[in-house]
Order: C-alpha cells, then structure tokens, then sequence
C-alpha cells in the first residue's frame, strides 16, 4: 500500500514535469527579471547618450563663443594696422612739411634774406624782409623781397613785396 503522501508527491512532481516552460512560474519570473534587466541596461544607455549629448552642446557652445573672440580679436588687429597706417602717413606728411619749410629756410637765409627767424611760410618771408627796412638795412631788404617774389610767386603779398623793393 501506497501511502497518500506518496501518491500525492508523484501527482505533484508528474503535473510539474507536465508544465510547458510557458506555464512555468520559475521560468516566468526569469523572463520577467530578464527584461527588467534589459529595460534598466537601456536607461542606463540612454543616460550616457544624454550625457555624450549634452557634453557635446558644451563644446559646442565653447567653440561658438571662441570663435566670437577670434573675430573680436581680428576686427581689433585690423583696426590697429589701420591706424597705425595712417598716423605713419600723417607723419610722413608732416615731416615732409618741415623739410619743404627747412629747405625754403635755407634757401631763403642763403640768398640774402632774414635775420635771427628762418620763414615758414610767405607772410613770415615777408614780415622778416619788411623788419630789415625798419632796421635799415636797406640792401638785405632788397635781396629779401627779391628772394620773396621768387619763392612765393602767388601770394597775396606780391604787390606789397613789389612796391617795398621799388622803394
């Protein structure tokens, strides 16, 4: 004789043996950890992308804002060379300037003309031609306005340079 204990652990270990793997709640709950599993291994992706993502707009941005700089930087280089250029001319133009006025000084002093002042221009040419005949130096004055009609042929001061040299 069977005891029913018996017959009921070959009951239960022939229905067990007769689950199909579907049926089978071992089986069903390691599928179920599988695909939570799978699910966290995802997210767990996903959060390293967003992070890859997100790094990746950073240098984006920094690239951005560097290459502000650098336009910043090269408008600013551009702007100096500019300057640079034109106070070079401005002193190339004045320096050639005062080297007409020093010429026209030497060539003035050296053909009769002035005193203790080198004239710059016609009006000094003039006034210091003009002071030799207050100072009486009449032939000085005389070779100054001669030398005054030929240096400044235009001036407004002709006729008075003219009228004194007759004198």
């Amino acid at each position: 004789m069977r005891s029913p204990i018996a017959i009921a652990l070959a009951l239960s270990l022939a229905a067990c043996s007769s689950l199909t793997p579907i049926d089978d709640p071992v089986y069903l709950r390691l599928t179920d950890v599988e695909a939570r599993l799978l699910r966290i291994e995802r997210v767990l992706e996903n959060e390293s992308l967003i992070t890859l993502a997100t790094e990746i707009q950073s240098l984006r941005n920094e690239v951005q804002s560097l290459l502000g700089e650098v336009e910043t930087m090269r408008f600013e280089a551009e702007n100096q060379a500019n300057r640079q250029r034109d106070l070079y001319v401005d002193l190339d133009r004045r320096l050639a300037a005062i080297e007409e006025a020093q010429r026209n000084a030497s060539q003035f002093v050296a053909q009769g003309g002035g005193g203790g002042q080198v004239p710059v221009n016609d009006q000094q040419a003039y006034d210091a031609a003009y002071q030799l005949i207050l100072d009486q130096r009449y032939q000085d004055a005389e070779a100054a306005f001669a030398n005054f009609l030929a240096s400044y042929p235009a001036s407004e001061l002709r006729d008075n340079a003219q009228y004194w040299l007759a004198e």
